[in-house]
């Protein structure tokens, strides 16, 4: 079985932009992942994820709206979405 990674985004769906992405220790995660929510929780724009996955690489084909580049089709979050949830 692979080791699982976690990794902690931080969002800014206001400017479209991935603020920040880091591999957090299993042990370091949790708590990171609270810092992180209480640092922006009164930012209603700001999305705040904890990830458990085998890569960076799966994360970034599992959450590719969160690491589109500038220029990028900015409605590309909403479509990630919409067609995970047909695919449930």
């Amino acid at each position: 079985m692979a080791d699982i990674h976690h990794y902690l985004l931080v969002f800014d769906h206001h400017h479209g932009r991935l603020l920040s992405f880091d591999e957090h220790p299993v042990e370091d995660a949790v708590t990171a992942y609270h810092r992180s929510e209480a640092l922006y929780e009164a930012d209603t724009h700001i999305e705040v994820l904890l990830i458990g996955s085998d890569s960076e690489a799966t994360v970034r084909q599992t959450h590719p709206g969160f690491f589109r580049q500038e220029g990028d089709e900015p409605l590309g979050r909403l479509r990630d979405l919409a067609e995970a949830g047909l695919k449930a």
